[in-house]
């Protein structure tokens, strides 16, 4: 299975959103917010979430399918630029 990853931009907005969902949805204990804090989330609020700078999302394809996402948000701090936080992390089962 060769699994291809990118950074993910406004146009992914809707397969990472049905993606974040399933992961709330399926494991709510790993995560801050709620399934039903993100639903309310609209997709165009997503997209933009997807540009931020400093702070990309990855998606992990498979057959042409997200089957993974993971944020690196880095630091803005001169002094931490260098630095960078890996969150919101998800990889679909089997």
């Amino acid at each position: 299975m060769a699994v291809k990853v990118r950074a993910l931009d406004e146009k992914d907005a809707a397969g990472f959103q049905a993606l974040r969902l399933r992961s709330l949805k399926e494991h709510p204990e790993a995560f801050g917010l709620s399934f039903e804090e993100a639903e309310q989330v609209p997709q165009e609020e997503i997209a933009r979430y997807l540009m931020i700078p400093d702070c990309r999302t990855f998606g992990a394809y498979s057959n042409g399918l997200l089957v993974g996402i993971a944020t690196l948000m880095r630091y803005s701090l001169i002094k931490t630029h260098h630095r960078a936080v890996l969150g919101g992390m998800y990889v679909l089962s089997g």
